[in-house]
């Protein structure tokens, strides 16, 4: 469901001087307001105080819920304790603290796989032997697998510079340089996998910090935070070094203008552009760049072996405009820029694995772009790193110790639950005519679910199988990087050639993560915490990732899920989750996929119109939302999926909180039985209303500036605390429950709903 100043370095550029280099390139920002600013949907001071009295209620219905719960299972030891002690059994006094997985001496029947991950995980950890190898073997292997730079090294020729064999090197090693390739499902044929290429990732979080004066605080600390990489790496000749780092900034500044913007890649008909690669290759190749060489050179190498191709292979191409601007920039870019350009997006990648300085001078960098006052602790980045390469492996022994199948019973019993609550309010909807209701009805029954893990992770033989080429050393977390990216990357693009999985899991049980791929028609659910981000160097969300959920404690934990917490609160938590990954097959985007996962337009012209409209309103609602923490207006375009899904999954939850432990719609049982359910002692809400209460919970952060305006700019999600406003400013049931007059900030004249 949801990553997070003045430059106080010696160093500094005045930009002053780039400015007419770059007046042909139009900057726009045409996606947030940044200067004009609606004030009608700032808080004021009385709301403020009102949700900061609902903050400390919540705390204390947590608290006290999770009191509850701790004083059952305090009861339930108790029991055990006596009843072993009467056995004659044991007890130990203390029981020693659960040491994490990764953490724990290598037992000696445990498999490769979790012996291998522990040593990637020491080997993040062992910043001695980074420091003391210091960057010697990171720059000999950049110049063998790369090629040289003129920023640092005495050897570059501008004759023998080929970019077409550098994009070639920097993507077999897994890194993402000017142009992105890899396979995916055919959006229009589920059943088969199709090559598709796409503009790729920039140095800085998002296209829009780009988008801004030459002079920008956060700009100008990304080129600090590049001179001093390449600084401490050592400059081939200190005079032009400054000028180099310019030309770097100013190059991807260029990158950025003729990117297609965020908000013009919802609609998936206009990134469908099925192309030969013959047409690719003649469109877009120019003497700077051979796409037919780029293409043909990544499939035939050894590691990948796919020769049965011609020049009518089918490639989809996601960014036509984008490669159309490309070949006139690399025409007009000296190839010194270039290459400036290449040896830092792929150094970017691999400051982790090299010494403490060079975190240090990313860490300085990180101050100004996201506003933190500490680094991260190298236990908590290495536990992460390795979660997320070895996920499989960790979620096997977790799943072993922990994960209790009754959670997954339940989950799925209110997956059934919401989906025939949206079956409900689908056949209530006035904009949508019959035919199409049926269609989306029959979208909805047949939805897949995957809760919990696959059941492949229990099996010893295929975890060892899955992870035979990443075998990691303890003392070479560089290679391990190295290896991991390689092999990444290598494992993708074999994919083009195999059937479609649909039985793929496409994240480990180590993620609390929920989502809905459009492609699959499928949404799933993993049972504990990590947080989720982009480690590698070559990674395409080709995923349809929605909602990112960040607690320090698993999806079916507090405070989305306890099975003793009163059902109100579970289903304002964990239900109004279910409820929104389920609206995502219906949202701007994933309403372009039929039941069996293909894009086709399966509404009438006049349902889509209607829809767009009822969309237009969330996009306008969310759009005047302002975040005073920075001063700007959320993007109510980029995030309208997300909203759409918040306030259908709410909808769906408060309506039918479904069947947990095979009882009826909440509502429904609370009639059959003659009585609510009891609730909280000592809080003076309903059960109603302690629905909406741990609703809000689950939204509850504290944001920096810098994170705020990074979610702006390159977010899909909006900020905590309008997923909580505005679905309940358009939530009949809310002002119904707390009695909110008509006038009052959350009961709002205009409400907007979709679903």
């Amino acid at each position: 469901m949801g990553p997070s100043g003045v430059d106080n370095f010696a160093y500094s550029v005045d930009g002053s001087e780039t400015q007419n280099k770059l007046r042909h390139f139009a900057v726009s920002e045409d996606g947030v307001t940044l200067s004009e600013k609606s004030n009608k949907n700032k808080m004021s001071s009385g709301v403020k105080a009102l949700l900061f009295v609902l903050v400390l209620a919540l705390v204390a219905v947590v608290v006290l819920a999770v009191v509850i719960v701790q004083i059952r299972d305090d009861n339930k030891d108790s029991i055990k304790e006596t009843s072993d002690k009467n056995k004659g059994d044991k007890i130990d006094e203390e029981k020693p603290p659960k040491t994490r997985i990764l953490e724990e001496p290598p037992a000696s029947d445990e498999l490769q796989a979790v012996t291998s991950a522990r040593n990637l995980y020491q080997s993040c950890l062992d910043m001695e032997t980074m420091n003391n190898r210091g960057d010697q073997h990171f720059k000999d292997w950049l110049k063998a697998n790369i090629g040289d730079s003129p920023l640092i090294s005495t050897s570059w020729n501008d004759v023998t510079f080929d970019l077409t064999d550098v994009v070639i090197n920097a993507t077999e090693q897994g890194s993402s340089l000017l142009v992105g390739i890899y396979p995916d499902v055919d959006d229009k044929n589920s059943s088969v996998h199709v090559l598709k290429i796409d503009q790729p990732r920039l140095g800085m979080p998002g296209q829009k910090y780009y988008l801004v004066p030459r002079n920008d605080t956060m700009l100008m600390a990304y080129q600090t935070f590049i001179y001093r990489v390449a600084e401490t790496m050592g400059f081939a000749d200190p005079v032009t070094a400054q000028q180099d780092v310019e030309d770097i900034v100013d190059f991807e500044i260029q990158l950025a203008q003729v990117m297609i913007k965020i908000r013009y890649r919802r609609d998936a008909e206009a990134l469908y552009n099925p192309m030969t690669l013959s047409e690719v290759h003649g469109n877009y190749s120019t003497g700077e760049f051979d796409f037919m060489r780029f293409v043909t050179s990544l499939l035939t190498a050894p590691e990948i072996g796919i020769t049965d191709f011609t020049e009518n292979e089918t490639i989809i191409n996601i960014s036509p405009s984008y490669f159309r601007n490309f070949s006139e920039l690399i025409r007009n870019t000296p190839k010194r820029t270039i290459a400036n350009y290449a040896f830092w997006r792929v150094t970017m990648g691999f400051l982790s694995s090299l010494t403490q300085e060079y975190k240090d001078h990313r860490f300085e960098y990180y101050k100004v772009l996201y506003g933190v006052k500490t680094e991260e602790a190298q236990e908590k980045m290495c536990s992460r790193y390795t979660r997320y390469q070895t996920g499989f492996v960790l979620g096997k022994v977790f799943v072993e110790r922990y994960f209790e199948p009754e959670a997954k019973t339940m989950a799925l019993e209110m997956i059934d639950g919401l989906q025939s609550a949206f079956d409900e309010l689908v056949n209530e909807l006035s904009w949508m005519d019959p035919a199409t209701k049926r269609l989306a009805q029959e979208k909805n029954e047949i939805i897949k679910s995957k809760i919990g893990y696959p059941e492949f992770v229990k099996n010893d033989t295929y975890i060892e199988e899955l992870y035979s080429n990443l075998t990691f050393t303890s003392d070479q977390y560089f290679e391990n990087n190295v290896k991991i990216d390689k092999e990444g990357y290598g494992s993708w693009m074999r994919e083009l050639r195999k059937p479609v999985n649909t039985d793929e899991w496409f994240m480990s049980p180590a993620t609390v993560n929920a989502y809905y791929y459009a492609v699959n028609n499928e949404i799933e659910k993993c049972p504990f915490f990590s947080v989720l981000v982009d480690v590698g160097r070559y990674i395409y969300w080709h995923l349809y990732f929605l909602a990112f959920t960040a607690f320090p404690a698993g999806i079916l934990q507090p405070p989305l899920f306890n099975k003793d917490f009163p059902k109100s609160l579970n289903f304002g938590g964990i239900g109004t989750v279910i409820g929104h990954e389920i609206t995502h097959g219906f949202d701007d985007r994933g309403r372009q996929y039929d039941k069996t996962g293909n894009l086709k337009q399966w509404w009438s012209d006049s349902v889509i119109q209607n829809f767009k409209d009822k969309a237009q309103c969330i996009v306008d609602q969310y759009g005047a939302y302002v975040m005073e923490e920075a001063d700007m207006n959320l993007n109510g375009i980029n995030t309208q999926g997300e909203n759409i899904a918040d306030n259908g999954g709410l909808k769906q939850a408060f309506r039918f909180p479904c069947c947990i432990f095979l009882l009826k719609a909440y509502r429904n049982w609370v009639n059959a039985r003659g009585k609510e359910e009891p609730t909280l002692p000592g809080l003076p809400y309903s059960n109603d209303q302690l629905f909406f209460i741990n609703q809000a919970q689950v939204w509850c952060n504290l944001e920096r500036r810098e994170s705020v305006i990074q979610a702006i700019r390159s977010g899909v999600h909006s900020l905590g605390p309008y997923r909580v406003i505005g679905p309940n400013q358009n939530s009949e049931d809310f002002s119904r429950v707390f009695s909110c007059p008509k006038t009052s900030f959350m009961n709002a004249e205009k409400k907007c709903q979709v679903w």
